[in-house]
This record gives structure tokens, C-alpha cells and sequence, in this order.
């Protein structure tokens, strides 16, 4: 019950904010009923991480991290819940890292997968000096912090963040520091938003920090999100939600979509991963300059098909003509499909949701 309770809130409290940005869609949930297909963890010797009546249960020996093992995009917001038991060690540490990449990837801030996994982290804190992230630790060191870091490349750290609280590159961008932030046995609801360079953390639907990304800032616009918890504590973590954003105001107003309707192309399946069978009415094919073009969500190309729609090789059919894309090599998240033949233009959402 105390679960369903959590997740209903959480989403309430979500939809009612409005700072510039709505939701899109849901990318992806997982109310932890089943396996940890979907994560990474690494944990210090004599630490475990399962799965325990519906959450992740972390017995925690001196640092943890649970990674979702997909990247992602801007713009995104990443919501779960936690908490710290009162048979661990120490109440301290729900933390979490964000956009995260490594720099002992390879190649050197590498997101494929494979690579990020095996950078060398170990779950023992000073193994993850090498990330280049957003991270807050709520209730940390010992209970008595509430920090937002921005992980500088140690090697390229601005000049203009050497005046400000920092550990070497990991730099101290907000705080609220106070003793006894974590209660034993309490869920904490957080949320951490990347948008357009619009950095938010949130915990039990209040703002807590708000940073955006300066002139100086490499933008971390894609990467890896974790929970991570340290000091040998008791801690589970549940009901995770990542949704894609996009402004508020207006939506895809490039390439000349701004006013299209989404009807006419058809394709299964959606959501999908990592093909969708893409039709394209009859209707569309009778112009000899027809277009067919796949945009992300901020209206970049990402794939032009016009070549392919046009080969005799692809199938056709009352409906019109039918390709698979292949989205094997883009990250999760919208794209916009775009046929335009003449005055005719027709639009299409597709989610790729690995």
C-alpha cells in the first residue's frame, strides 16, 4: 500500500509544476517487480543489491551505485523514491548522479554502454572521480549535508569556479546544509530534471536547486543516471519514472512542422526498440520531390529516407509504402517523422524506448 501511495503523489506533484517545461511522454518506469534487466550495479565486496518485495534492497559495505544502462538525452526528467532503514550502520546518502559520463570510458567520455561499465568503478567512492556529472548527496556525510555538484574535467576546470566550494573538480554549484535530513524508515520522493541546460533537483515535490548551464560549462547534455548510496547503510530504492520533456509554450517549430497533424503515417510497433515499420499513405508517394525525414524532438535531422523510400525494393500496398528504420545507433527518446510531398505534410511521433 505505502508503494501505491508514494508513486500517485509523486506523479501529482509532477503534473502540476510548470517552470518552461511539460511532459512529452513516459520513456520508462520500473516498479522493481521483477529482475534488474535494466540496471547496473557496483558494489564494494560484501555489499548486495536485490530485488526485495517489490524494491531494491541495498546492504550497503562502503559504496554502491545502481545505474539505469541506457543514456539519456535532454530533455529529460528522472523521478524515484528512497530511503535509509534503521538497521544499516549510518542514516546518510541518497544520493544520485545524472548526465553522468566517464572519462576513463574508451574512448575518453565514450556513452556507449559497454565501455561505460567497464571504466573501472568499483562502488569505492574514490572510483567515481573520473565522471564528468550532476550529483547531489541528500543527507550526506553523515547526515548533515544537502549538496548540488557539477564534476568538472579536473584538467579543464574553469577559472571561474576555482573561488567556489569545491573537493579538487568536483564542484559545490548549490547547498543546504542541516543535520537529520534522512529519517529512518521514511521515503524520500526526488526528482532531477536536465532541460535545455536547466539543471533541478526536487525532493517530495519542492524545489530544492536550480542551476543553469554557464558560458563556461561543457553542457551535459547526455548521459548516464545512478543512485548511489555510501558509509555501509541499509538502503532500497523504488518506483522510478523518466519522462522527456519539452517546452511549454510551443512544440517542434522546425523544418517547417510547426503546423502539421499527426495522421496519415502509420508504424508498428510503437514504442519500440530498435525498428518500427513506417507506412506512408499512397497519398504522400505522388510527387516526384517528395521528402521523408526522422527529427529528434528539437527538430535535428537524424535520418533521411527520402533515398530509400523512393528504391523499388521498398514494399507497397494499398495503404501506401512500407520501411523499417533502424534506430539501433540513437539514444532513447521522441523522434518526429516528417513525409511532405508538395502542400501535403504529415508528421508522426515515435517513441524508442530501449
Amino acid at each position: 500500500m505505502m508503494k501505491t501511495v508514494i508513486r500517485v503523489l509523486a506523479l501529482a506533484g509532477f503534473f502540476s509544476v510548470s517552470q518552461g517545461y511539460v511532459v512529452d511522454s513516459l520513456l520508462f518506469g520500473d516498479d522493481f517487480d521483477g529482475a534488474l534487466e535494466n540496471w547496473v550495479c557496483e558494489t564494494v565486496i560484501g555489499g548486495s543489491v536485490n530485488i526485495v518485495s517489490g524494491v531494491v534492497d541495498i546492504d550497503d559495505n562502503g559504496g554502491t551505485a545502481v545505474w539505469y544502462k541506457y543514456p539519456l538525452s535532454d530533455s529529460i526528467a528522472i523521478e524515484y523514491s528512497a530511503r535509509c532503514l534503521s538497521d544499516g550502520a549510518n542514516l546518510t546518502d541518497l544520493n544520485c548522479f545524472w548526465m553522468a559520463r566517464d572519462r576513463e570510458s574508451t574512448p575518453v567520455l565514450s556513452l556507449d554502454s559497454a565501455s561505460f561499465f567497464n571504466a573501472g568503478r568499483t562502488g569505492l567512492w574514490a572510483t567515481y572521480h573520473s565522471l564528468e556529472a550532476y550529483y547531489f548527496g541528500y543527507g550526506a556525510n553523515l547526515n548533515t549535508t544537502f549538496n548540488l555538484r557539477r564534476y568538472y574535467d579536473p584538467n579543464a576546470l574553469p577559472t571561474e569556479v576555482l573561488s567556489m566550494p569545491r573537493d579538487g573538480h568536483r564542484v559545490i554549484i548549490a547547498s543546504d546544509n542541516q543535520t537529520g535530513l534522512i529519517t529512518a524508515g521514511t521515503w524520500y520522493r526526488f526528482k532531477v530534471v536536465y532541460f535545455k541546460g536547466l539543471i533541478e533537483v526536487w525532493v517530495n515535490n519542492v524545489k530544492q536547486f536550480t542551476y543553469t548551464e554557464q558560458s563556461y560549462d561543457v553542457p551535459y547534455n547526455r548521459g548516464y543516471f545512478g543512485f548511489r548510496t555510501t558509509y555501509s547503510v541499509h538502503a532500497q530504492f523504488d518506483s522510478v519514472r523518466i519522462f522527456l520533456l519539452k517546452t511549454s509554450s510551443a512544440s517542434i517549430d522546425d523544418h517547417g512542422m510547426r503546423n502539421t497533424k499527426e495522421q496519415g503515417i502509420k508504424c508498428s510497433p510503437n514504442p519500440f526498440n530498435p525498428m518500427t515499420k513506417i507506412t506512408i499513405p499512397n497519398l504522400i508517394l505522388q510527387n516526384t520531390n517528395e521528402e521523408f525525414k526522422i527529427f529528434d524532438i528539437r527538430g535535428k535531422l537524424v535520418k533521411d529516407l527520402t533515398p530509400e523510400i523512393r528504391s523499388p525494393r521498398v514494399a507497397a500496398g494499398e495503404a501506401g509504402n512500407s520501411i523499417t528504420w533502424d534506430a539501433s545507433a540513437l539514444p532513447s527518446g521522441a523522434y518526429i517523422i516528417k513525409a511532405q510531398a508538395g502542400a501535403n505534410v504529415l508528421t508522426k511521433k515515435v517513441i524508442l524506448a530501449r
